[in-house]
């Protein structure tokens, strides 16, 4: 029987278990960190090794000695068990520490191993041990009993992992080797051994911090007596039981839990609350320990970003009650260093500077009082929180503080505490203490999303949005002047930085939502220090009152969101009775039965969905089906299980994984590409994808620049390219770490510093230079200061200078055009000459993006200046002329560096006419990726405050670019279709998407969410859309190349009617005047009667050109007056015709010798916008018919696509030579 490859489910409940300890394989080896070797077994501290890693589609056991037979573990295939090989030509027992440099992970494990990637980098997991035995291995004499505890990984990006662990003790013979301190373990007894107990730790990772449920499934090896003794019983048991752990997946936040079985035992895995953090741990602990006055200190410290150690005698108490803290704290997000369990070699971290978090055991009491300075340390043995006087940390403002003390008055007994409580069964007990906890849970949050809405409601009044949005901060603080030391810390905090921007982005989350309903509010919170006012806040009663709770199974309850409370009773009992008892996914399969569990997932799923009624239940299963999809490799399947979301339940619709989704399906964008260097050799076609994904340079003219300046062979070696990536990196990273005074800060305008050099001297000291896209500036010590903006510089010469440089000497003397100002001398040495081409380009540069209105320009010679930079230190380096055969960059044939500076000799010059008419250009794929502009649609805003949006459909990849018209940013791209879209129309809040793959889409236009695919053209591509009214009813029709036109009702999107036009020729443009539809088939007009529902006529129209000089129909434009324009090119010439729609008769045929071909127009006021097939745009009066502007060299290449815009704005698209939307301005009268 054929082998089924292990399968990877996205958002699973586990990604990984190690196992962290010691064994017969490796036996006692003395860590460093024991204060002194000794030969007696139990005194001393012996190092942990990791000892196996099992996870869902393979495992490793570096130290293992026998070989195990995959047959008894379904979940693998034939090469993911991973065993060390045993040293040939010994039967004795092995020396520890030559196995041990033999055998691990990194270097004879799974990184070593042609099996499955491992979920996270093996020395990651080597780094574990000291965190899952943070005392490191300790023998004893006694078997003492099993215990259990958590930590927090984070990655270089900030992502946690979350970790439970149980640690338990295996029985050993012990049997010194002969070294000091080393001894060998033996599972049975063996002459002169000694009987001891030692670790074995089995951890759990996860994605997803579930530490209750997890916790639940490891203690219930203890519980049932599961914990095996031998390492072969331990293997046997993570074989069998994790793959099945891995596979189970977490549901879709706001649907249904899904339950699974764990040696008999049921467990829950509940969703998270929409826009809402998960959360698995018990709020109220804190307020065990600490009174109100201390947990609102640590708050405060949190929320100023102070640098804090939480201390406890258990290694236990130390992550939930650290969570718990961050739990209060969101949305604001803790970005610093956070290490919750600092093991006993790794106290040292506690001097490390900068801002952290870490948790660490109260006997290491005496090392934090040496580092106290600077520290707020929480001790949860005591129950105190010390500050050091010299942070003078401000009080929380007292009437916040009052409001959230108020929250406390009543509420509700901890579970153990309710003694009147009858005793239950042990799954009612679960179930009961559950319940409590959540209620808990509930009223914590609650009080403290309260809290710190009081404290930053104001915030959305300073937030300046439109098109630079900003938070004004100044002007925030100045109206806090009581409270000012306070605010003035929490602004200079990261975390409010963020929060700033995502609400300057609007982001729509539940802080957002709570703040937009308190401003709403009638009753406000009195902000002075004096009286009881505040407690009239809309949530007074939440301690006092019963919460309104929502039923999702029988033995579970999700009690109401803040948000929730503030509505009405009515509307929270309609949400519950959306919520049945079916609500629970729960598949007929114990984990520890050996069989696959994913099919069981499937079809439970599919059983539910054909039955349920809520629309939550089938989001819910649709979403386990999708995975399920995505883990056997059929994206297709997962995307219309996706879609189906969105049409059915859209408030749970998984956005950012189903983008992620369709994104790989239409084939990976360029800058999610990875970043590893290729290990073959590159074509330049290769390296020209490489360098735009990894920005290094984004035009293919700098591209072929940049690669003659690497190589002159037909492949660019790896090696080559490494050197080169490299060294470009450390300049990025140290362009990226400098951050600009906020004194300095440029309103309005995005800048990035590209370069700084090594310490210079100028005319006031020694310092740094530093070149930005738009200044000069000079770094003296820690103080910024601006030597000029670049558009400011007159000229630049080469001096020496012998009062400012040494004999011999050169520098730089930059001269201002306002002459009042001093110049500015500095002295580059050899780099003199360089750093004045870089200057040089960048201001030619940003004359150039201001002259074409294209901001792009400014990044793109940024980019080229960072990579012109990196080249020359490459031939500096001799690694990387090693690389090229050459000692010597001089021998080489080679571009130099400087060949990437390419603004500075551009000289082209737009028309005054069409610069004057220029206001911006945009790039909807990015200037790297540049796609032809098939078809814009511009969509009013609808209320208020929202801005008008621009939709681009793109020619290769079938997506849709929608533009921001008031911040003019392109959100991130909707995959709509598998092939060009060619026509876009709005209806009532509905999108209806046209492509050449034959299918209509119908998508809303708020969310861009898909809501209908119509395929009704049997693939045929969409050659129009245009709505029509008749009799008081509006329709939408579409047409097809082959001649085929559909009238659709657009609300409930049916098929009315259909005609199918005879020996038609590639039908295309689609134009409604009530009763007649206009559309062209290559050489003739057609109009089509659609007056009566039962039958329809068509008519003909054709002009009588020479024979000799064929034109085809290009497109058509209806006019205010219903008049029929109609372009028609041809090899040399081309002629616009116009029609009276109502005699349906010719009026006007013009003909314009200076064009090739009129490829499209639109109307805006009263102009008639039309583009040519070399670029340029030709403006008419559409009532007079005569000439108003012609635009020379609007693009490039030709013009693909137009459309009209609110405020009298043109948008035009051109073809993939381009790629770019040009913005044109009404003529000033």
């Amino acid at each position: 029987m054929e082998r089924r490859k292990p399968l990877k489910l996205r958002n699973s409940l586990l990604e990984l278990c190690i196992v962290v300890g010691v064994d017969e394989d490796t036996g006692l080896e003395p860590s460093r960190a024991s204060i002194k070797q000794t030969s007696s077994l139990t005194e001393g501290n012996y190092n942990p090794f990791t000892i196996g890693a099992v996870w869902g589609e393979g495992a490793s056991f570096p130290y293992a000695e026998t070989s195990i037979p995959i047959d008894g573990y379904s979940a693998y295939d034939e090469g993911s068990v991973i065993i060390a090989s045993p040293i040939k030509g010994s039967s004795a027992p092995k020396n520890v520490l030559t196995k041990r440099r033999r055998s691990s992970l990194l270097q004879g494990g799974v990184s070593a191993a042609k099996s499955p990637n491992l979920p996270i980098s093996a020395e990651e997991i080597n780094g574990l041990p000291p965190f899952c035995l943070p005392d490191l291995c300790n023998v004893f004499e006694k078997r003492p009993l099993p215990h259990c505890h958590s930590f927090v990984m984070t990655d270089l990006l900030g992502i946690h992992k979350f970790a439970i662990c149980l640690t338990y003790y295996r029985k050993f013979f012990a049997l010194s080797n002969g070294e000091v301190g080393h001894f060998m373990l033996f599972s049975e007894s063996v002459p002169h051994s000694k009987e001891c107990y030692v670790p074995n730790c089995i951890c759990y990772i996860s994605n997803f911090p579930y530490f209750t449920l997890l916790k639940e499934c490891l203690s219930y090896l203890s519980i049932a007596s599961l914990l095996p003794d031998t390492s072969s019983q331990l293997r046997d048991l993570l074989l069998k039981t994790i793959p099945k752990l891995a596979f189970i997946p977490v549901p879709l936040p706001g649907t249904i839990p899904i339950a699974f079985s764990f040696y008999g035992q049921k467990h829950v895995v509940y969703p998270s609350l929409l826009n809402r953090p998960f959360c698995d741990v018990d709020l109220h602990h804190p307020f065990v320990l600490f009174s109100i006055d201390d947990i609102l200190t640590i708050v405060t410290c949190i929320l100023t970003e102070q640098r804090l150690v939480f201390m406890a005698s258990d290694y236990a108490l130390l992550t939930p009650i650290m969570e718990c803290f961050f739990t209060y704290i969101q949305p604001f997000v803790w970005r610093p260093t956070y290490v919750p369990v600092l093991s006993s070699i790794m106290i040292d971290l506690l001097s490390a500077p900068g801002t952290f978090a870490m948790g660490c055991h109260s006997k290491f009491s005496d090392n934090v009082s040496e580092e106290s300075e600077g520290l707020v340390v929480v001790n949860l043995d005591l129950g105190s929180v010390s500050v050091c006087p010299s942070l003078k940390v401000p009080e929380i403002p007292r009437f916040a503080a009052k409001i959230f003390k108020a929250r406390f008055e009543n509420i509700p007994k901890p579970f153990d505490l309710q003694y009147s409580r009858p005793t239950l069964s042990p799954n009612d007990e679960r179930t009961a203490r559950r319940e409590h906890r959540d209620k808990l849970n509930s009223h914590i949050r609650a009080a403290f999303v309260e809290l710190l809405a009081v404290l930053f409601q104001r915030v959305n009044e300073f937030c300046s949005f439109g098109r630079s949005p900003h938070f004004r901060k100044a002007a925030f603080l100045q109206s806090w002047k009581k409270h000012r030391p306070f605010y003035s810390m929490v602004c200079s905090s990261d975390m409010f930085g963020v929060f700033c921007q995502n609400r300057l982005r609007r982001k729509l989350d539940f802080f957002n939502e709570e703040l937009e309903k308190l401003s709403k509010s009638s009753k406000s919170y009195d902000t002075t220090d004096s009286g009881p006012a505040s407690l009239s806040s809309p949530l007074a009663s939440l301690g006092s009152k019963k919460r309104a709770s929502k039923k999702i199974s029988g033995d579970f309850e999700v009690f109401a969101t803040t948000e929730e409370i503030l509505q009405t009773k009515d509307l929270c009992l309609e949400s519950e009775r959306h919520v049945s008892d079916e609500q629970i996914l729960e598949a007929d399969v114990d984990l520890t039965d050996g069989t696959q569990s994913y099919d069981e997932w499937f079809e439970k799923a599919s059983s539910i969905l054909d039955a349920s009624l809520s629309m939550k239940t089938k989001a819910g299963c649709r979403y386990v089906k999708a995975i399920i999809f995505l883990a056997r490799g059929e994206r297709e399947k997962a995307l219309e299980q996706f879609q189906a979301i969105a049409k059915e339940c859209s408030p749970v619709y998984p956005e950012k994984l189903a983008q992620q989704i369709q994104g790989k399906e239409e084939g990976e964008r360029p800058h999610i590409v990875s970043e590893n260097i290729p290990r073959r050799d590159m074509s330049e076609y290769e390296f020209g994808r490489y360098a735009k994904a990894m920005n290094i340079v984004t035009d293919n003219e700098a591209v072929s620049r940049l690669w003659n300046c690497l190589t002159t062979q037909p492949n660019l070696t790896s090696q080559t390219l490494k050197t080169f990536v490299e060294i470009w990196k450390e300049i990025t990273n140290l362009g990226c770490s400098i951050e600009l005074p906020a004194s300095l800060e440029l309103d309005n305008v995005n800048e990035e510093v590209l370069l700084v050099s090594p310490l210079v001297r100028d005319s006031y000291g020694q310092g740094r230079l530093v070149l930005s896209q738009r200044r000069l500036l000079v770094l003296h010590g820690s103080v910024y200061s601006q030597i000029s903006f670049l558009n400011e510089i007159a000229a630049m010469e080469n001096i020496t200078s012998p009062f400012l440089f040494s004999l011999g000497q050169e520098g730089l003397k930059v001269s201002f055009k306002d002459s009042s100002k001093a110049p500015y001398v500095v002295c580059l040495k050899e780099s003199t000459n360089t750093w004045k081409e870089y200057i040089t380009e960048m201001e030619a540069a940003l004359s150039y993006a201001d002259e074409h209105r294209d901001p792009s320009v400014v990044g793109s010679a940024g980019n080229n200046i960072i990579a012109a930079h990196a080249l020359l230190q490459c031939q500096q380096d001799p690694n990387f002329l090693a690389t090229l055969g050459l000692i010597s960059p001089i021998e080489s044939n080679l571009q130099p560096p400087s060949s990437l500076l390419i603004y500075q000799f551009k000289k082209s010059q737009l028309p005054d006419t069409t610069s004057s008419a220029l206001d911006r250009r945009l790039y909807p794929a990015g200037e790297a990726e540049r796609e032809t502009i098939e078809c814009l649609l511009y969509t009013k805003p609808k209320n208020e405050g929202e801005s008008g949006k621009l939709w681009c459909g793109m020619g290769s990849s079938g997506a849709l670019f929608v533009c921001d018209v008031d911040a003019w940013t392109f959100d991130f791209p909707i995959n709509v279709a598998k092939n060009r879209i060619y026509f876009l129309e709005e209806y009532e809040g509905e999108i209806w998407v046209g492509s050449v793959d034959g299918n209509v889409y119908v998508l809303d236009s708020n969310s861009g969410r898909p809501l209908s695919t119509l395929p009704n053209h049997d693939e045929s591509a969409i050659s129009g859309i245009t709505l029509a009214t008749l009799n008081d009813q509006v329709t939408i029709w579409t047409s097809s190349f082959d001649g085929k036109l559909i009238c659709w009702n657009p609300k409930t999107r049916d098929v009315l009617r259909e005609i199918q036009i005879p020996k038609s020729r590639k039908v295309r443009s689609l134009i409604s005047t009530g009763e007649w539809l206009w559309t062209s088939d290559k050489k003739k007009m057609l109009a089509i009667d659609v007056s009566d529902p039962k039958k329809h006529e068509i008519r003909n129209f054709a002009i009588d050109f020479p024979p000799e000089a064929p034109l085809t129909i290009d497109c058509l434009a209806k006019a205010p007056n219903e008049q029929i324009w109609c372009s028609w090119s041809g090899s040399d010439v081309c002629k616009l015709s116009l029609w009276c729609s109502k005699t349906q008769t010719c009026i006007l045929v013009r003909n314009f010798k200076e064009f090739r071909g009129l490829t499209c127009m639109t109307i805006c006021n009263k102009e008639l916008w039309i583009g040519g097939r070399e670029g340029q745009l030709l403006v008419i009066d559409w009532e007079t018919t005569a000439d108003k502007r012609i635009l020379q060299e609007a693009h490039p290449a030709g013009v693909r696509s137009l459309c009209t815009m609110q405020g009298g704005l043109v948008a035009s698209g051109s073809t993939s030579s381009d790629g770019y939307i040009a913005i044109w301005k009404k003529a000033t009268q």
